[in-house]
């Protein structure tokens, strides 16, 4: 469970946000609006730990993420509005590069692809584009 206890946001001497408590359980979503400068983004750097709050905390499973940081981080992921995902690059080489930069193993995003009931027959296709879909790496059956 992700936890928001009390948190504040300030930007120079202009308060972005206070007070703001809310409590997401597994599966749940956040969904984020406001207007350019109102702290969006401000927000998820303190929900991902890159930022602290100027007041409040931010939970993960009832513990503070600063105490957490590497079991956190390996519990997070972070979906950004744009894909990370690079067109001249067949879906192998984009999940070697992302492994990489991650410090992570090609080897074990796959396995953990096919735990999780994924066909993973793209992962040998020389082709970015497939005919599945542009993005596709790993499908559901």
């Amino acid at each position: 469970m992700l936890e928001a206890d009390q948190l504040a946001c300030v930007r120079g001497d202009r308060p972005l946000f206070r007070r703001l408590n809310f409590s997401l359980a597994a599966g749940a979503a956040l969904h984020v609006a406001g207007a350019n400068g109102s702290g969006k983004t401000s927000l998820l750097r303190l929900l991902c730990g890159l930022s602290a709050p100027a007041e409040g905390d931010v939970r993960w499973n009832g513990e503070n993420i600063r105490s957490l940081r590497e079991e956190f981080y390996r519990d997070l992921v972070y979906i950004g509005h744009a894909p990370a995902v690079k067109d001249d690059l067949s879906p192998v080489e984009n999940l070697m590069t992302s492994a990489t930069l991650s410090g992570g193993s090609v080897s074990h995003w796959r396995a953990c692809c096919c735990r999780r009931g994924c066909r993973c027959g793209y992962w040998t296709n020389p082709s970015p584009r497939s005919t599945n879909g542009r993005w596709t790496v790993c499908a559901r059956p």
